[in-house]
């Protein structure tokens, strides 16, 4: 009697790679994703994102001001933690100066509005006319967080749940 045949489990590599495929599968085009009531709320909006350096804050700077998203909004508004305008503007991530400034320049770029402040602060840090620009907003996503890991939990979150009420 023969034993049955049975095949190797996938090495890592190509469990990576297979789970990779399926993930890609599973995702949708925006298109097909309910962006046509992410539409809908975002028309004729200006939209505030406090935190717009970070990993999730860039990564809504990027969609906000790409089609089709960049078509509904009136404006974005993105507060970003520097001591001045060039630091801010330094730290917006090379990719979304390029799409913002080069690939979509009549429209996205006219839309974005880069502050600098500091959301842990009163009024976001923001002098009066910034804090002004950022008080016309219509939609404000906080995106802001402390990194410095070491601070007591309720120290880090009161940063956070505080900056919606700093406006």
């Amino acid at each position: 009697m023969t034993p049955p045949t049975t095949t190797p489990p996938p090495s890592y590599s190509e469990a990576c790679a297979t789970t990779a495929k399926q993930l890609d599968a599973s995702l949708q085009p925006a298109s097909d994703c309910g962006s046509r009531e992410v539409v809908s709320a975002l028309e004729r909006s200006t939209v505030l994102v406090a935190g717009a350096a970070g990993l999730v804050g860039t990564q809504l700077l990027h969609r906000l001001l790409s089609p089709p998203f960049e078509a509904a909004v009136k404006q974005v508004i993105a507060i970003i933690r520097a001591t001045n305008s060039r630091e801010a503007a330094d730290k917006l991530p090379e990719f979304l100066k390029f799409e913002t400034f080069y690939k979509h320049p009549s429209s996205a770029a006219a839309k974005l509005i880069v502050l600098y402040g500091d959301c842990s602060k009163p009024n976001l840090g923001l002098d009066d006319d910034d804090l002004k620009t950022a008080q016309q907003a219509t939609i404000v996503i906080n995106a802001a967080a402390d990194t410095r890991f070491m601070r007591p939990l309720s120290d880090a979150l009161s940063g956070v749940v505080r900056t919606p009420f700093n406006i």
